[in-house]
C-alpha cells in the first residue's frame, strides 16, 4: 500500500526572498536531522509545507504532478483532516500519487506572486512535471476563491487580468468556497464570477474547474459565489432551449468533462468535506493522467446460449509511454487488464479474470481473458478496465445477453441486430432507405450490430448516431432469425417488441405485419408519441419461412432520448405469449383507470363535450383492508411523455420502498395523462383541480386537505407540479419538481415566485433538485428560486448534484423527495375527534334505510386551514372551510358488498345535519347486497386526518317482522 509520509521539507520565504536549503533528493536527508530543521522553520513566516508520497525516496526517476492547497482562513490554517483524507483516496484506486503543497501567507501580500514563486521553486527542488497541465490547486472557504483567483488571472503591465490559458494550474478545486463573503479579506483581488464571464465559454474550457458548496452554507449562496458561478458554468454547457436539439448548442457548449458544480444538500462538515475531498482529487487524477490510456474491447459470443460456459473477451490496449514515464519514472510499463462481469441491476461482481503486463515499450498490447457465463435475468455486462498507476481506468462496458434456442411455440429474438441510423428527423425529403424494397437490396448484412432492448441509446451506442445519444432520426434495425421445421403452422403468431421510443413499422420477410406511430409504408412519423406503448403485433405464420427468414423494424425518434430499449422480444405462439408475455408485461403495481373531461376536450380541440381521460393511480399496500384515509400526491408526467413512464421507471417500487422502512408516510399518489406539450396548465389545469381531484376525492378514501395533499413532477411535469399547487393553495400545499422547467413556455416560475408574499410561500413546503448536466440547465432557475426563498427565509430542500436531465437522476431521489413530503404534512391532534359526534339508525323491509345524525361543535374552528393571501397588497388571509367525509359501510359474512363515500359537506362552524340514505335492491350499487341477511352497517366521519366511528350496527329483514 502507498502510504504517505509527512515531511515538512521545503518552506519559503517572500518577504525577505530567503528559500531554505532543502535537497531534491529524499535519499540526501539521511544527512539531516529532520527535527531541528521542522523547528527551525516553524519559525518563519510565510512558509510552504511539501508532503511527499513513500515512493518518492524509492524511485528517483519518478516525477509527480502536484497538488498547492490554500488555507482556509486565507493565511495559515489548513485542515489536517485534508491531508489525511488525500492520503487515504491515494491509498485507493480513487487519485494518483501527488506531491502536495501547503502555502502559507501574510494579509496584505501579493498571494498570487508568492504561489507563483513557490511553484518555481518546487518545480525546482522537487520531481514534479513541470507543466500546469499536472499542477492543480484547490481550496476550502476563503482557499477556494484563492485557488481560482490565483489560477484565472495573470499579471500584465503591473495589473491582474484574466488568462485565457493555464499558466500555472490548468485543475482547479474549490471546497465550499468563500468567494465573496464580507470575511474574505482577499475579496478586493477580483470577483470571480466576473473574471469567468470575462474569459468565457470558449477559453474556459482551457481549465478543468471544480466547484462545490452545501446549500445550507451562506459562502454557496452569497451572490457571485458558488451557485451563481455554478449557474453560468451551466449556461455555457446547456443545450440552446431555442433549437432542434442535439445539434446545436448555445453559449459554446462546454463540455461537461471540463468542470464539475455541485450544491449538495446540508451543512459543511466534515461529511460534506470527506466526499468533496474524494471527488476533487479523482477529478484532478484524470485530468493528470488525460490521454494515458485508451483501448476497445470485444466480447465473444456475446448472445449466448444457458450450455455456453465461458466468454472470451479480447481486447487491445495502447498506452501513451511518454505520459506513463512522466508518472512513474520507470522504463517499464506495469499494468493489470481486468475483466469484470457485472450484474446491471444489482451492480455484483459475478465473476473476474485478469493479466498483468510489464513491458519495456509499447505501442499496444492484444490479448484475451476468459469470464464465466453468468447472467441474472436477461442480460449481464462485461465490464473492462486497466489498473495502472494506482488508479483504475474504465475501457469500457459490454452486454452480455442471453438467448434461447427456436422451439416449437417461441423463437427469441433478442441479440445481435444490425444497425443504421439514416436519416435525421429534420430532413423530410424521401430518401431511399426509407423503402422495405431498397433496403432488401442493401448489403445491410455490412452494418454494424447493435443489441437492442436493453435501454435507450447511448453516445457510443452506434457509430450512425454520431455519438449522440439524444440522436433525432430514422433508423432500421435488421437480422435474420431461423424457423425450425414444423413451427407453429396454419395459426395467428405474436411478435413482441417491447417498447420503441417513438414510432415504428415492421416488416418479416418484407411484408408489413405491424407499425405505430407511422402510418404508410416508408412514410413520416405521425407524432402521435407512443414511446411507452407495448409493441405486440400479431400475424399469420403464412408469412415466415422454414429455415433463414429476415425481420426489419424502421423506427424515428423524434426529440430527446430514443431506441429500442426494452423487451420482451420474441415470436410467440398464441398460447406461449399468454404464458410468458401477458404476465410479464401486466405484473404492476399501480393501477389504471379513467374519468370524463370536458377540459381535455376543449385543450384538445374537439367537437366532443368531453374525452376520456386516463390516470394511474399507487395505493399503498392495506388500502384495501382498512377505513384509513390517505394523503394524495397528484405527480405530473414530462414533455412528450404519459403517466405510463412513472410505471416504467418503477415509482411503484420506490414509494414501496419507502413506505416500508418508515421514511414515507402511507399516500396515494395519482399520475394523470395529458397532451404531450400540455405544461399543464390552462385547461389542463383545470382538468387536473376541477375534474380529476374531485374525480379521485369520490371514488378513494382520501385526506380532502390541502394540508395534506401534494404535487410532484419532472421536466414539464416539475413546472406544473409548481403552477398548479402555486394557483391552487386551497388544494395543495407542497411541491417536489424534479429538474422543472419551470422557465419554459410563456409562464415563468421563477417570475412568480419573486411577486409572490413571503406568507404565502411559506405556506408551500417546496423540494426541487436538477442535476449539473441538465441539456437545457433548468439548474439555473432552481438556483434562482433557492436564493430568493432563502433571502425570504422561507424553509425549502433544493440541490443540484451530478446527472443529466433523465430518469437516472431523479428515480435515486424519490424516497427522499416523498418524504421531505410526507414529514411537512401537518400534524393534527388526536383530540379533533372530540369535536364530532352522532347517532345512526337502520331498518330494513323491501329497502335498507339507514338514518345518521352528524354533529359538530365550535371546536372545529381551531382546526380551519388559514391560507395567506396572494397578493402583495394586502395580509388578509382566507378561512378555508373543512370537508368532512362521510363512509357508510355495508358488510356481510366478513366482506364490504357497498361504500358511500360523502365528501360533499363543508364546514366552519358548529353545525349538525340530518342525512337519509335509501338503499334499492337489484340496482348497481346494490347488486352485492343480499337483502335477507343480516348486515352489520359502519359510519365513519373524517376531521382532516382522523377517522372517528359515530357508530355500528347490525340489522337484519327479521327485525321487521
Amino acid at each position: 500500500m502507498k502510504k504517505f509520509q509527512h515531511y515538512l521539507l521545503s518552506f519559503l520565504v517572500i518577504s525577505v526572498g530567503i528559500i531554505l536549503f532543502i535537497p531534491k533528493d529524499k535519499e540526501l536527508l539521511d544527512n539531516y536531522n529532520n527535527s531541528q530543521v521542522i523547528s527551525e522553520i516553524r519559525e518563519q513566516k510565510n512558509s510552504i509545507s511539501v508532503i511527499l508520497p513513500n515512493s518518492y525516496e524509492k524511485n528517483l526517476y519518478k516525477s509527480y504532478p502536484t497538488i498547492y492547497l490554500f488555507p482556509d482562513d486565507g493565511l495559515n490554517n489548513h485542515n489536517e483532516n485534508n491531508i489525511e483524507l488525500i492520503n487515504e483516496i491515494m491509498n485507493s484506486s480513487g487519485g494518483i500519487e501527488a506531491i502536495i503543497v501547503k502555502l502559507n501567507f501574510e494579509n496584505g501580500e501579493d498571494f498570487r506572486s508568492a504561489t507563483s514563486k513557490a511553484i518555481d521553486y518546487v518545480d525546482e527542488n522537487y520531481r514534479t512535471i513541470d507543466e500546469p497541465a499536472y499542477r492543480a490547486g484547490l481550496g476550502t472557504e476563503i482557499g477556494g476563491y484563492m485557488a481560482y483567483i490565483t489560477a484565472l488571472t495573470t499579471l500584465e503591465d503591473g495589473n491582474y487580468v484574466s488568462t485565457d490559458e493555464p499558466a500555472l494550474f490548468k485543475s482547479i478545486g474549490s471546497i465550499n468556497g468563500n468567494f465573496t463573503g464580507e470575511d474574505n479579506f482577499w475579496r478586493n483581488s477580483g470577483d470571480v464570477f466576473d473574471i469567468i464571464t470575462e474569459i468565457g465559454a470558449e477559453n474556459i474550457q482551457n481549465f478543468y474547474t471544480y466547484i462545490d458548496g452545501a446549500t445550507e452554507s451562506p459562502y454557496t449562496y452569497l451572490e457571485n459565489s458558488t451557485n451563481d458561478i455554478g449557474a453560468l458554468l451551466i449556461e455555457y454547457s446547456r443545450y440552446s432551449p431555442y433549437e432542434q436539439y442535439p445539434n446545436y448548442m448555445q453559449y459554446g457548449g462546454i463540455p461537461y468533462e471540463v468542470h464539475e458544480f455541485t450544491s449538495r444538500n446540508g451543512e459543511y462538515n466534515n461529511e460534506f468535506l470527506r466526499t468533496s475531498i474524494d471527488r476533487v482529487i479523482n477529478r484532478f487524477s484524470e485530468r493528470f493522467t488525460d490521454q494515458l490510456v485508451s483501448g476497445d474491447f470485444s466480447i465473444s459470443p456475446q448472445a449466448v446460449k444457458a450450455e455456453e460456459s465461458v466468454i472470451t473477451v479480447d481486447y487491445s490496449i495502447n498506452i501513451n509511454t511518454e505520459t506513463y514515464q512522466k508518472h512513474s519514472g520507470e522504463k517499464d510499463i506495469s499494468f493489470k487488464v481486468v475483466a469484470e462481469v457485472v450484474d446491471p441491476v444489482s451492480l455484483e461482481i459475478l465473476d473476474t479474470a485478469q493479466t498483468e503486463y510489464i513491458l519495456n515499450k509499447t505501442n499496444g498490447v492484444f490479448g484475451t481473458l476468459t469470464v464465466k457465463n453468468i447472467i441474472n435475468g436477461i442480460n449481464s455486462k462485461v465490464n473492462l478496465s486497466i489498473d495502472m498507476l494506482g488508479m483504475r481506468y474504465e475501457i469500457g462496458s459490454q452486454d452480455l445477453i442471453k438467448i434461447q434456442e427456436p422451439t416449437l411455440e417461441h423463437i427469441d429474438l433478442m441479440g445481435e441486430w444490425h444497425f443504421n441510423a439514416y436519416k435525421s428527423y429534420n430532413n423530410k425529403n424521401v430518401e431511399e432507405l426509407d423503402s422495405m424494397d431498397i433496403l432488401a437490396r442493401t448489403n445491410w448484412k455490412s452494418w454494424d450490430t447493435v443489441f437492442p432492448a436493453l435501454g435507450w441509446w447511448t453516445d457510443d451506442f452506434h457509430s450512425t448516431l454520431e455519438n449522440n445519444a439524444n440522436w433525432a432520426g430514422y433508423a432500421w434495425y435488421i437480422r435474420e432469425f431461423k424457423v425450425p421445421e414444423n413451427f407453429a403452422e396454419d395459426q395467428t403468431l405474436f411478435l413482441s417488441l417491447g417498447k420503441i421510443d417513438e414510432g415504428d413499422e415492421v416488416y418479416i420477410n418484407g411484408t408489413r405485419v405491424g407499425y405505430t406511430g407511422i402510418q404508410l409504408e416508408g412514410g413520416e412519423y405521425d407524432g402521435s408519441n407512443p414511446w411507452d406503448r407495448e409493441r405486440v403485433y400479431e400475424f399469420d405464420s403464412s408469412i415466415l419461412h422454414q429455415g433463414d427468414n429476415v425481420i426489419a423494424i424502421r423506427m424515428c425518434n423524434s426529440s430527446g432520448g430514443g431506441g429500442w430499449y426494452d423487451g420482451p422480444v420474441g415470436i410467440y405462439t398464441q398460447s406461449e405469449y399468454d404464458e410468458k408475455v401477458n404476465t410479464l408485461v401486466d405484473a404492476t403495481r399501480f393501477y389504471e383507470e379513467n374519468y370524463q373531461s370536458k377540459f381535455a376536450a376543449s385543450a384538445l380541440g374537439l367537437d366532443d363535450e368531453s374525452v376520456e381521460m386516463n390516470y394511474r393511480i399507487y395505493l399503498p399496500k392495506g388500502y384495501n383492508q382498512s377505513d384509513k384515509r390517505y394523503p394524495v400526491v397528484y405527480m405530473f408526467h414530462q414533455l412528450n411523455s404519459t403517466s405510463k413512464s412513472y410505471e416504467i421507471d418503477g415509482v411503484h417500487m420506490s414509494l414501496d420502498e419507502g413506505i416500508a422502512s418508515k421514511n414515507i408516510e402511507e399516500m396515494i399518489v395519482v399520475m394523470p395523462d395529458s397532451s404531450n406539450d400540455s405544461f399543464w396548465k390552462n385547461d389542463w389545469e383545470k382538468m387536473v383541480t376541477e375534474e380529476l381531484i374531485p374525480h379521485i376525492n369520490k371514488n378513494y378514501r382520501t385526506i380532502v386537505d390541502p394540508r395534506f395533499t401534494g404535487t410532484a413532477g419532472c421536466s414539464m411535469g416539475g413546472f406544473g407540479a409548481y403552477n398548479i399547487a402555486l394557483n391552487n393553495p386551497d388544494l395543495f400545499s407542497s411541491v417536489i419538481s424534479f429538474y422543472g422547467a419551470v422557465t419554459s413556455g410563456d409562464i415563468s416560475i421563477v417570475d412568480k415566485i419573486r411577486n409572490l408574499p413571503v406568507a404565502y410561500l411559506g405556506y408551500f413546503d417546496q423540494y426541487f433538485i436538477c442535476g449539473n448536466q441538465d441539456m437545457y440547465g433548468f439548474a439555473m432557475p432552481a438556483i434562482d428560486i433557492d436564493q430568493h426563498l432563502r433571502k425570504l427565509g422561507i424553509d425549502h430542500k433544493f440541490f443540484v448534484e451530478n446527472g443529466a436531465h433523465d430518469n437516472l437522476f431523479y428515480k435515486p431521489y424519490l424516497i427522499d423527495a416523498f418524504s421531505y413530503t410526507s414529514n411537512n404534512f401537518d400534524i393534527i391532534s388526536d383530540e379533533i375527534v372530540n369535536v364530532i359526534d352522532g347517532t345512526i339508525t337502520a331498518d330494513i323491509d323491501e329497502n335498507i334505510k339507514i338514518n345518521y345524525t352528524i354533529n359538530i361543535n365550535d371546536e372545529i374552528r381551531q382546526y380551519l386551514n388559514i391560507i395567506p393571501n396572494p397578493n402583495l397588497e394586502t395580509t388578509k388571509q382566507f378561512i378555508q372551510p373543512l370537508t368532512i367525509p362521510i363512509l357508510l359501510k355495508i358488510e356481510q359474512n366478513g366482506k364490504t358488498v357497498y361504500v358511500m363515500n360523502d365528501i360533499s359537506k363543508k364546514v366552519s362552524e358548529a353545525t349538525s345535519w340530518n342525512v337519509q340514505v335509501n338503499l334499492l335492491p337489484n340496482t348497481p350499487e346494490t347488486e352485492d347486497i343480499d337483502f335477507d341477511e343480516s348486515m352489520k352497517i359502519t359510519l365513519i366521519a373524517t376531521i382532516i386526518n382522523q377517522n372517528k366511528e359515530i357508530g355500528n350496527i347490525i340489522v337484519s329483514n327479521s327485525d321487521n317482522k
